[in-house]
């Protein structure tokens, strides 16, 4: 993949604007049919709480979360009106910076497009009172991409998730927080606590990059009350380092299949080739010379042993979760092995197949012709494999 001119030295920045326009999308479709048969027209919101635009050098605004976000929401409205649905999409987009909204006012006064667009001045945190008068139960996607952590808030986050029908991505920026977690500086401390929506003495100081993630994936759930939340890695272009880890929540399961499916394609394939490119040039750079520029095709070498770690992982979890709790439908089963593991559901059905065939589990009501699980089946372990993933 050659990597745009407007994301020159910023590859980790088009990685998480390539995960932000894959799930953009596919959450506007799926929202977007629950408008089918009814007589109201279904609204549905994008509220990009740290618009900038950031580093963008022309009024075209390309390379942004403002321009990827008006493009994905404008293929969704239109896909629907060709097929006769009544869906109405609009944008919020806030910005503090004086600078950064001048400019993005200048855009959107000139924007033509079929999405409603509204910019607010000022804070996140501050403009939420603002927000939710506009938006009022209507389904809205927050794309949280905060510059640290400041502003990002678990409890500004907090207030515009307690609707039905409302998804979060948020930019967790993983290298900068690790480097504060161990500060002693009381405003450093209190500013942390408060994006992790933990007391004094709760935010931990000896967690490994994992760890911390699902320390704060458990605190959105619990929080913002979401039922369902996953993340996934973004490295640094070339550098073998993790830059932030994007983060999903929401109140329907669909959220981490959608974003396990996302994970696959841009975190697996494209960002392998986006680093090659990178690193290609950083030589190139280095040495003034140039290099063939080979094409190579396959998966992201650190991905790839998330997703094999992840998926001997999840057959261990599956018996582990039988055996506690006994006989399970498919359906409560799935999103919670996704949430942990970096696996799509085509891979866990897969390994749900392969365990019924080496007789680990049993499946009721397995059709003759069937060849993965459905939701409504229920799993259960064997007697004579009682103790299998031990």
């Amino acid at each position: 993949m050659t990597i745009p001119e407007n994301y020159e030295d910023r590859g980790q920045s088009l990685i998480k604007h390539l995960v932000l326009r894959d799930y953009l999308a596919s959450w506007g479709f799926k929202l977007g049919s629950t408008a089918r048969g009814r007589r109201a027209v279904t609204r549905l919101w994008y509220i990009d709480c740290f618009a900038g635009p950031w580093r963008a050098d022309d009024e075209t605004l390309d390379g942004t979360s403002v321009k990827i976000g008006l493009n994905e929401l404008a293929k969704v409205l239109n896909g629907w009106r060709k097929k006769g649905v009544d869906v109405s999409v609009s944008a919020i987009f806030i910005e503090s910076n004086p600078r950064s909204f001048k400019k993005l006012e200048a855009f959107l006064d000139n924007y033509r497009g079929p999405v409603v667009c509204h910019a607010f001045k000022g804070k996140f945190g501050e403009r939420i009172d603002d927000i939710r008068k506009l938006i009022g139960q209507d389904a809205a996607f927050l794309f949280v991409d905060p510059t640290g952590w400041r502003g990002a808030e678990m409890n500004n986050i907090r207030q515009l998730l307690t609707v039905p029908r409302r998804d979060v991505m948020i930019n967790v920026m993983f290298n900068f927080i690790n480097r504060f977690i161990p500060d002693g500086r009381e405003a450093i401390r209190k500013s942390l606590m408060d994006f992790f929506g933990v007391e004094e003495n709760e935010l931990p100081a000896d967690l490994d990059e994992d760890g911390l993630m699902k320390f704060y994936r458990d605190n959105l759930k619990k929080k913002c009350r979401v039922a369902y939340s996953a993340d996934l890695f973004v490295q640094h272009p070339d550098i073998d380092r993790t830059w932030f880890r994007l983060v999903i929540g929401g109140g329907n399961a669909e959220v981490v299949r959608l974003f396990r499916d996302v994970e696959r394609k841009v975190i697996g394939k494209q960002s392998a080739e986006i680093r090659d490119e990178a690193k290609r040039k950083k030589r190139e750079t280095k040495s003034g010379q140039g290099e063939l520029d080979l094409q190579i095709t396959g998966m992201d070498r650190r991905y790839s042993k998330y997703n094999c770690d992840g998926k001997i992982a999840a057959e261990k979890r599956l018996v582990e979760i039988l055996r506690t709790r006994g006989e399970c439908k498919y359906q409560e089963l799935w999103p919670e092995i996704l949430e942990e593991f970096h696996i799509t559901f085509t891979d866990l059905n897969t390994i749900v197949s392969d365990m019924r065939r080496r007789r680990v589990i049993e499946i009721l009501e397995w059709k003759p012709k069937q060849r993965s699980p459905a939701p409504s089946n229920v799993l259960f372990l064997t007697t004579s494999d009682s103790t299998a993933g031990m």
